[in-house]
């Protein structure tokens, strides 16, 4: 290390204490595997769900428990991003790996034009699942 100059060492520093950073956030946010999986699985709307069943069995209000839900997930996304994508997009394979029996497996493997169909409906509620706010804002979404 002797031979590097001052401006390489401030940034192996910088590099060092942003591990660092990193690993702490990690490590301070709860994960939200299930959470995550179950927006995959109902194309987003599993924190409005999980809201309205709080609602309803709490003294919190929808909004408050949405916020918070989202809060959760918004912090578990930014400290483990691939970790969190991947089990939303995991969650998003359970129905069709759940309905496969029912199908003959059928539902697994479609056709092309069929998935073309079924992948545009799907981004098209999705995009309305993850929104915020009113049916007009969502909608720009889709």
């Amino acid at each position: 290390m002797a031979d590097l100059t001052q401006t390489q060492l401030d940034i192996i520093n910088r590099k060092k204490k942003q591990a660092e950073t990193k690993q702490q956030l990690r490590d301070e946010v709860p994960t939200q595997r299930i959470r995550m999986m179950a927006q995959g699985a109902t194309l987003g709307f599993a924190d409005e769900i999980e809201a309205r069943a709080r609602a309803l069995g709490t003294g919190q209000t929808y909004e408050e428990a949405l916020e918070e839900i989202r809060a959760l997930t918004e912090a578990y996304k930014t400290a483990r991003p691939g970790e969190a994508m991947g089990y939303e997009v995991g969650g998003a394979f359970l129905p069709a790996v759940a309905a496969a029996p029912f199908t003959g497996g059928a539902s697994v493997p479609a056709t092309v034009g069929r998935m073309d169909a079924v992948g545009a409906a799907e981004s098209a509620l999705a995009g309305m699942g993850t929104g915020e706010g009113g049916f007009r804002n969502r909608m720009e979404r889709v």
